[in-house]
C-alpha cells in the first residue's frame, strides 16, 4: 500500500478508548445580524449626531449652567461656578415677574385649546356634510395656518389696534369709542385670539379626518331608534373622534404652554406683564444689577418649564385617556 493511501485513511481509535473531541467551529465576528445593526447605526447617524449636539448636550450644559450664578460665559469667575439651589429658591420666592408668566401662560394654554378645539369642530362638522363648494371652504380654511407669524401678527395690529384701525372704526360706527384692545384687561384675549386664528386649519382637519371615519351605521342605527342630531352628536360622534380631540388639545396644550412669537410681536409682555408668557420671560431675563444676560437663571427658568409641561402632560394624559376611544377597541 503506497504511503499517500496510508495517509488518506482515517484512523479507527482502539477498543475501549474514546474518540478525541472535534475541534469547534470558529464563530464569525461580523454575522448577518451585526450588519444590519451596523447598517442601521450608519443610516440613522446623521440624524444621531444632530441630535447629540443639538438636543442632549446643550440640555445637559443648561442643567449643569441653572445651578450657576453666572452671567456672560466670557465674563465668569470663580464664584460664578459655585453649584447651589440659588436661582431655584430665587424663582419661586422672589421673581414675581416669572411666577406671574407661569398664571398667564396657563391662562392662555386654556383659552387657546378651549377656544380652537370649538371652532375648529364647528367646522369641521360644517365641512363635513354635503355643501356647494366644500373643497374650496376647506382649503380656504387650511391655508390660514400657512401665513407666517409675523405676517398674521401684523394684520392683527392693523385691524385692532389704534384708533385708525379697522375695528375700532367699526365699533366706533355702533357708538363705542375708546375701547381699547390691548387693554390690561383684554390684551391676553386679543393674542390668543391670533392664536387660535393661526391654528385653526390645521387642527380642523386632524378633526374633520377623525369625523370622516365614524361609522354611517352608528349613526343610521340611532337614527331608528329616534334619536335626534344633538344626541347623535354627543353618544355618538364625539366619542369615536375622541381621540381626534385627545391628540389636537395635548398638542396644543404643550404649544401654548411654549408660545412666544405672537406674544413678543403683538405686546412685548405689557401692559404690566399682563401677557408675558413662561417662554418670554426666559428669553429676556436680565439681572437688575448691570443688565447683562443672567445665563444661569435664564437656564433655570427654562428647566422650571420642562418640569411644569412634562407634569402637566402626563397627568392630562391620565386623566383622560381613559375616556378616549381607538379604533381597535
Amino acid at each position: 500500500m503506497r504511503s499517500s493511501d496510508m495517509a488518506s485513511e482515517t484512523v479507527l481509535p482502539a477498543q475501549g478508548e474514546t474518540p478525541a473531541p472535534a475541534a469547534p467551529a470558529k464563530k464569525k465576528w461580523l454575522t448577518r445580524g451585526r450588519l444590519r445593526t451596523a447598517k442601521f447605526f450608519l443610516f440613522i447617524s446623521p440624524w444621531l449626531t444632530g441630535l447629540v449636539l443639538f438636543s442632549l448636550a446643550p440640555m445637559i450644559l443648561s442643567l449643569v449652567l441653572s445651578f450657576t450664578w453666572g452671567t456672560k460665559i466670557a465674563t465668569w469667575t470663580s464664584k460664578d461656578l459655585i453649584f447651589s439651589f440659588r436661582n431655584y429658591a430665587y424663582i419661586f420666592t422672589q421673581d414675581k415677574i416669572f411666577l406671574r408668566s407661569i398664571l398667564n401662560t396657563f391662562l392662555y394654554a386654556f383659552m387657546r385649546v378651549i377656544g380652537g378645539l370649538l371652532f375648529a369642530l364647528l367646522l369641521a362638522v360644517l365641512y363635513n356634510h354635503d355643501l356647494f363648494g366644500k373643497k374650496l371652504y376647506r382649503t380656504m380654511a387650511y391655508s390660514v395656518s400657512l401665513i407666517p407669524v409675523a405676517a398674521a401678527s401684523s394684520i392683527w395690529i392693523l385691524l385692532l389696534k389704534g384708533d385708525s384701525s379697522l375695528v375700532q372704526r367699526m365699533l366706533a360706527e355702533i357708538g363705542i369709542h375708546n375701547f381699547d384692545l390691548f387693554s390690561k384687561s383684554t390684551a391676553l384675549v386679543t393674542v390668543v385670539s391670533l392664536d387660535i386664528f393661526c391654528g385653526l386649519g390645521s387642527t380642523m382637519i386632524v378633526i374633520l379626518a377623525a369625523l370622516q371615519g365614524v361609522p354611517k351605521e352608528l349613526e343610521e342605527a340611532a337614527m331608528i331608534d329616534g334619536a335626534g342630531r344633538v344626541r347623535r352628536f354627543w353618544t355618538i360622534t364625539v366619542p369615536m373622534i375622541s381621540s381626534a380631540l385627545m391628540f389636537a388639545s395635548v398638542t396644543g396644550f404643550i404649544g401654548a404652554l411654549q408660545t412666544y412669537a405672537k406674544v413678543q410681536l403683538l405686546t412685548g409682555g405689557d401692559p404690566e406683564y399682563t401677557t408675558m408668557t413662561m417662554t418670554m420671560s426666559v428669553l429676556s431675563r436680565y439681572k437688575a444689577t448691570n443688565g447683562n444676560l443672567a445665563l444661569g437663571y435664564a437656564c433655570a427658568e427654562a428647566w422650571v418649564i420642562f418640569v411644569i409641561i412634562m407634569i402637566f402632560t402626563l397627568i392630562y394624559l391620565k386623566l383622560l385617556n381613559r375616556k378616549v376611544y381607538y379604533g381597535d377597541e
